[in-house]
């Protein structure tokens, strides 16, 4: 069973992996083609670590032999060899994840294996079956028993279990949104093959959009964000644009409730993105 990585209450790292042997050090993350949010590695005993061969740049975190943090070095790219004096473990994580998750030198981490069951047991947790239910009612209830319910229907149940998830474990798990995604744009296709051009270069353009801003700025979006952006765009077609300006004006207020209520450590803190676009797009699907 997979332990939790947590900080001062804050659960750091969901998924969290752990390399103790010397086989499964050397493995490392070889191998992976990307590593999602709330996903992390933890070698130990390591001192350094080497990205050769890897596909993709991820956080490297230092640790001492108590799990505190000495050092984070953001986005290391591929072949590259990074180290610290006096590091007993070392953290792989997400480009950009440190930075979301208030990783820096002197936080303390810890494993939290009374965690383990919840992080093993289906990514589909009773709240989110009811949210995706509460979204395909609605769904039926607007549009009827036509193609474009069915359709409304499996976009809104997606979106309901993605937000719960992403709320509370920081995650957005891709075996649940790439087959949403797969699923919308192919009944999209099949009932409405008119509009098929529309929806196809929505879902693309979209998750590029999004995988720009990561690109941009590593420590604002993950790429689970840009997965469900192929998905945003599958369900929404031409009206994709409309439900990312709604989410990301959603999150305003609740920015601004941080700030006023915790000032300069608002900035160590994260919010989570998918409820958001999931509550744009929501608007955007029910509004017709």
């Amino acid at each position: 069973m997979q332990p939790t990585l947590v900080a001062e209450g804050r659960v750091i790292c969901p998924a969290l992996s752990v390399a103790d042997t010397a086989p499964s050090r050397m493995k490392g993350l070889l191998g992976r083609r990307s590593l999602d949010s709330g996903e992390g590695l933890l070698l130990r005993p390591a001192g350094s670590v080497h990205t050769a061969f890897m596909r993709f740049p991820i956080d490297v975190v230092f640790l001492d032999a108590d799990l505190g943090v000495l050092e984070v070095r953001d986005s290391v790219p591929p072949w590259r060899a990074v180290a610290r004096r006096g590091a007993s473990a070392v953290l792989e994580l997400p480009a950009g994840e440190a930075g979301r998750r208030g990783i820096e030198p002197g936080v303390r981490l810890e494993l939290d294996r009374s965690q383990a069951k919840s992080v093993a047991t289906p990514l589909v947790p009773t709240l989110s079956l009811v949210a995706g239910c509460v979204g395909a009612l609605a769904a039926l209830v607007r549009f009827g028993f036509s193609s474009t319910a069915l359709v409304s229907a499996c976009f809104l149940a997606a979106l309901g279990a993605l937000a719960v998830i992403d709320f509370e474990r920081k995650l957005l798990p891709n075996v649940i949104v790439l087959p949403a995604a797969a699923l919308v744009l192919a009944l999209q296709l099949l009932l409405f093959p008119d509009d098929a051009l529309e929806f196809v270069l929505a879902a693309l353009g979209c998750a590029g959009l999004l995988l720009v801003l990561t690109l941009l700025k590593p420590g604002g979006l993950g790429m689970g964000d840009v997965k469900l952006g192929l998905l945003l765009g599958a369900g929404l077609g031409s009206d994709v644009g409309m439900g990312l300006l709604l989410g990301f004006l959603a999150l305003w207020p609740v920015a601004a409730y941080m700030v006023l209520t915790d000032g300069p450590d608002a900035r160590k803190q994260t919010l989570a993105l998918g409820p958001a676009l999931a509550l744009g797009a929501a608007v955007v699907v029910l509004a017709g």
